[in-house]
């Protein structure tokens, strides 16, 4: 094929693909997301709405159990069984009542195996450690050692 005949499909394939993902931005934006952090201060804006809510599991209720989000405790209505996670936080799906609490549909634990976090820095020191001591970085640019 000609080179000058791919660079314009390249170029037209751009422009489609950043006129979709900008026309996809402005749908799914369309409507004004109230931020979660003002549920808390004025429960009336919110009666009714339904979105997930990721925070820390404080603790058990009668009703459910209690959410950390932002060092401010929100309670929870949930009938079914909560394990709480370990390490991490939790999500919840469910509907907003003007009476301050959240009604949850759905809880999924987000447990953070922090072992492993540790480990894949050790691998990334002993990778830096194995390239430094087989390249150099001169002025000139990287050199085998």
């Amino acid at each position: 094929m000609n080179l000058k005949l791919l660079r314009r499909i390249s170029y037209i394939l751009i422009i489609l693909l950043l006129m979709f993902s900008w026309g996809h931005y402005y749908i799914t934006m369309a409507e004004p997301v109230l931020p979660t952090s003002g549920f808390i201060e004025n429960p009336q804006l919110y009666d009714g709405l339904t979105r997930t809510v990721l925070g820390i599991y404080a603790g058990p209720s009668p009703e459910g159990f209690v959410l950390q989000y932002n060092q401010r405790l929100i309670p929870v209505q949930y009938h079914g069984k909560v394990i709480p996670p370990r390490y991490g936080q939790i999500l919840i799906y469910g509907t907003f009542h003007q009476e301050g609490y959240i009604e949850a549909q759905q809880v999924h634990n987000y447990n953070y195996n922090y072992l492993i976090y540790f480990i894949s820095f050790l691998t990334f020191l002993f990778v830096l450690a194995l390239f430094a001591s087989e390249w150099k970085i001169t002025k000139r640019g990287i050199e085998s050692a």
